[in-house]
């Protein structure tokens, strides 16, 4: 079974969750694609997730547990990457990559992850992501909402695939279609012949 670990990121409501969708609809079936997130631990204590408030104190429990255990993040992402490769083991399919799409906001814990996972785990590919909304991005400027300060890729610590999610869904299905090509190549370095 091949890893593919996709750290995403990109302003609120850039379309991060959407492209997800569109690459699982247009994955192969050999393909497993599945959403991850870092605060999905945390949004258990908030009844109401996408208020400025919950997102602060959801950021400052992060922070904190980063500040205390600097692994944690990768250790729960090894943790959750086991049970779902356990779970389609046991399943009827036939499937032969996963791939995990990781949602962080701080570029530095990207970062960090992307290390660990390297000394870790060597056999799982990493290909990063990072999807912007023009109009989105502006609006939140515009604000001067909190959500705007999110990072910006321009200086970035790595290479990711760009996401531009700024006409259609069936521009953002073409760039799901581009994106699996890439990323299925760097782990069978093969062409996908499929689309």
């Amino acid at each position: 079974m091949k890893i593919i670990v996709c750290p995403i990121n990109g302003h609120p409501k850039a379309g991060k969750d959407t492209f997800v969708k569109q690459v699982k609809e247009v994955a192969p079936d050999n393909i497993f694609v599945t959403n991850i997130s870092s605060v999905d631990e945390f949004k258990q204590f908030f009844p109401n997730k996408k208020t400025d408030e919950v997102r602060r104190a959801i950021a400052t429990m992060k922070d904190l547990v980063v500040e205390h255990n600097p692994s944690h993040f990768i250790q729960v992402l090894a943790r959750d990457v086991g049970m779902t490769i356990s779970q389609i083991m046991f399943g009827s399919n036939n499937f032969d990559t996963c791939m995990f799409f990781y949602h962080e906001r701080k570029e530095e814990l990207i970062k960090d992850l992307m290390d660990e996972i390297h000394e870790s785990f060597p056999e799982w590919k990493i290909s990063p992501v990072y999807v912007i909304n023009p109009r989105i991005a502006n609006e939140l400027n515009a604000a001067n909402l909190p959500e705007a300060d999110i990072v910006d890729y321009k200086h970035s610590l790595f290479d990711f695939w760009k996401v531009n999610n700024s006409k259609d869904i069936k521009h953002l299905k073409t760039e799901a279609k581009l994106f699996i090509k890439y990323t299925v190549g760097l782990v069978w370095r093969e062409k996908l012949t499929q689309f």
